[in-house]
């Protein structure tokens, strides 16, 4: 995999672009996820707008993949919630924008989506779109812990139907992505890494093909920045995320990625989110960390890059 060289942003009336090197993250505009609307998930928040349409949607995604700066390998597509909510995106508008990505040169297409829109009838849409594609579902799961789930993020989810519907998604030759969070309220730090650790663990056990580590970001408009300004969360350091990483083994390691640890912020866009806290004088170091842990899933070269990372930081503890 080459090593990032950017991180792009692009706004579109109707989509919001987001990418690092031949990675690229599609977010359509949608009326919003249907579990916000019911108050779940105190952390997270995408906004809500209005559904694009079939026409739009095949504009904006040929626009931005042939302005990309590199070749697209990895193509993200999503909404505000998820892609595969009827509601938030029609099916004939999702069949359009699959038919133009089945004639692309991308070689991996990852579809991002909420666990309860998995069923035959979508996998088996998905799949004959998509033909010559390496398809993956991604899917926020966040922690194994129901208590955390449940107490710490006020999310609920059947864990039992989540492990079927990743049985499902992979009898149709369809990888699982399952996305992680770092940074659950109400536990401690130790109490997060642990959580997190053991979280990782059961994905991968269970099926997940690869798990994305979230830290924590604080954004506004959600209960966990309103719980941060009255001084009754805590920011998350790099820190943790490194211990994390340090206690996974080399096979672990080549299936873990890791999202929004203040790439954004570096690349000058989502200003008003508050990504995890950076040691003092570490800023380009942990850039350069999490650029070249990113460029390269080798399970050893990992190991041996958080080793070197986590010395640095134990020294000035």
């Amino acid at each position: 995999m080459k090593k990032f060289v950017s991180n792009i942003n692009r706004q579109f009336h109707d989509a919001r672009i987001w990418g690092q090197g031949s990675f690229m993250h599609v977010c359509f505009e949608s009326i919003g996820c249907r579990f916000r609307k019911q108050g779940y998930c105190l952390m997270c928040d995408y906004g809500i707008g209005k559904n694009v349409d079939c026409n739009k949607a095949v504009a904006i995604l040929e626009d931005a993949v042939g302005k990309w700066p590199q070749h697209v390998d990895r193509l993200l597509l999503g909404t505000c919630g998820s892609i595969l909510d009827q509601a938030e995106m029609s099916r004939e508008t999702l069949g359009v924008i699959l038919k133009s990505v089945a004639k692309m040169n991308v070689a991996h297409v990852l579809l991002e989506t909420h666990y309860t829109t998995i069923d035959e009838d979508v996998l088996n849409f998905i799949r004959n779109a998509l033909p010559n594609k390496e398809i993956y579902i991604e899917m926020g799961f966040e922690s194994a812990n129901p208590k955390v789930l449940q107490k710490s993020f006020r999310k609920y989810m059947d864990l039992s139907q989540l492990k079927k519907s990743m049985e499902m998604i992979s009898g149709y030759g369809i990888h699982t992505i399952l996305n992680v969070f770092l940074g659950a309220p109400f536990l401690s730090e130790q109490q997060q890494i642990d959580d997190t650790y053991m979280s990782i663990k059961w994905a991968l056990e269970n099926g997940a093909a690869e798990v994305v580590v979230f830290p924590a970001n604080i954004k506004p408009g959600t209960e966990m920045w309103e719980m941060y300004k009255n001084g009754n969360y805590n920011r998350i350091s790099h820190k943790e995320v490194i211990w994390l990483l340090s206690r996974l083994n080399e096979q672990e390691l080549e299936r873990v990625s890791i999202s929004w640890y203040g790439d954004r912020q570096n690349a000058g866009i989502d200003m008003d989110i508050i990504p995890p806290i950076i040691p003092d004088g570490f800023n380009e170091t942990l850039v350069n960390f999490y650029q070249d842990f990113m460029s390269d899933f080798n399970g050893i070269y990992r190991i041996n890059l958080i080793k070197q990372m986590k010395e640095k930081l134990e020294a000035t503890s």
